[in-house]
């Protein structure tokens, strides 16, 4: 069995491809030699102790963090799995070679496999949005306090208060909630990493970037002191990760399913999509190309049909007074809101409402109680 040391360089050159080749497919194959490592698909199902358990964790760890799994299923003539195949590739076949140049050893016997690694690009997009978590809601509610919306709303229909709501609100959050760039497609860093770990990790490479050019004792020395900065913090984050999602799935369950998606291949868009024999790329071909999918499943129908339909809908009769809606009603039902940072289909989230209930129950109250009217 090779020695932890060997180990950790191996596990240390691993990381510092997958950065400088985030792009690339993986297929890492080859003699572990980890005879006391009793294998049930990508998991270790017997107990270790002493250095097996140690080089193990060290494997895991690395493998975890990069997303790479134990795929090979067929042990050797002993029945222990000394060859270990890791990808992240979802389609790789592998089988007893048929044709081997070696015959069988022993400790080894020959494979062959099969992978298809025709993947389509990723569609990456950069979308605008608000970032209404840092926002600056004590200018946003000096600047809905100083509004009279009795004058607002003065003289003017349901649709027109709201819309003049919607335009006084947003006007606000123009000026008061700053944007940030949301990138759309695939992740370039696991997801228990943080910013610290994501600046470590970079001033790692221009580190070892630096130590190839130079090959300076002292150059080498600072990048290994970097090197193990990020193991330690790595290590630290995922052990934090992991308990998180552990603690999560009974308590918040979506949560543990973030976790298991995030295991699995990106969840962008392919860069180019086929239906019906047509090729469609970029964002607007393909969005065309999923209308013309959905077309057959749905009818647009006419407004004269719908409007005949509203005849069969029981009607509701209110007495003079007898609905009310108060800025209490409005102010409690904020209150016990659900925080989120998500928009809604108005693009306002509960977030922002929370934040702002003190200065949004009075004009809110006032639409509502319009709406009864």
């Amino acid at each position: 069995m090779s020695s932890l040391e060997t180990f950790a360089d191996h596990c240390t050159d691993l990381k510092s491809i997958f950065e400088q080749f985030p792009d690339f497919h993986y297929i890492i194959a080859g003699d572990f030699n980890l005879p006391n490592l009793v294998w049930d698909g990508n998991k270790v199902i017997n107990d270790l102790a002493g250095s097996s358990r140690e080089l193990y964790n060290m494997l895991n760890v690395t493998y975890a963090f990069l997303n790479l799994n134990q795929v090979n299923q067929i042990p050797n003539n002993r029945n222990v799995f000394l060859d270990l195949i890791f990808t992240h590739l979802k389609r790789l076949d592998i089988f007893k070679a048929e044709d081997p140049i070696f015959d069988d050893s022993h400790h080894h016997i020959p494979y062959s496999w099969s992978v298809d690694i025709n993947s389509p690009t990723i569609l990456i997009s950069q979308v605008e949005v608000f970032d209404f978590a840092n926002g600056d809601y004590a200018l946003l509610n000096d600047y809905l306090a100083s509004i009279n919306w009795d004058v607002c709303f003065q003289g003017k229909n349901l649709n027109d208060k709201v819309l003049t709501f919607y335009d006084i609100l947003f006007a606000g959050i123009t000026h008061f909630i700053p944007t940030k760039i949301l990138r759309t497609g695939c992740s370039s860093y696991p997801r228990w990493f943080n910013k610290e770990l994501i600046e470590l990790y970079k001033t790692k490479k221009s580190a070892h970037s630096a130590f190839q050019v130079s090959g300076n004792l002292e150059d080498y020395l600072y990048f290994k002191s970097v090197r193990s900065r990020c193991k330690e913090l790595n290590d630290s984050l995922y052990a934090s990760y992991i308990r998180k999602v552990d603690g999560c799935i009974l308590n918040d369950p979506t949560y543990f399913w973030k976790f298991i998606k995030s295991k699995k291949d990106c969840n962008g868009i392919p860069n180019e999509m086929f239906f019906d024999e047509i090729s469609s790329s970029g964002g607007q071909d393909i969005s065309n190309l999923f209308a013309d999918f959905f077309s057959s499943v749905y009818d647009k129908g006419n407004n004269d049909d719908l409007a005949d339909n509203f005849n069969f809908c029981p009607k509701m009769e209110v007495n003079d007074g007898g609905l009310r809606v108060t800025n209490r009603d409005v102010f409690d039902y904020i209150s016990v809101m659900k925080s989120s940072l998500s928009p809604g289909p108005d693009g306002i989230p509960s977030f922002l409402l929370k934040k702002c209930i003190c200065t949004i129950t009075l004009p809110l109250c006032s639409l509502f109680e319009s709406s009864l009217a």
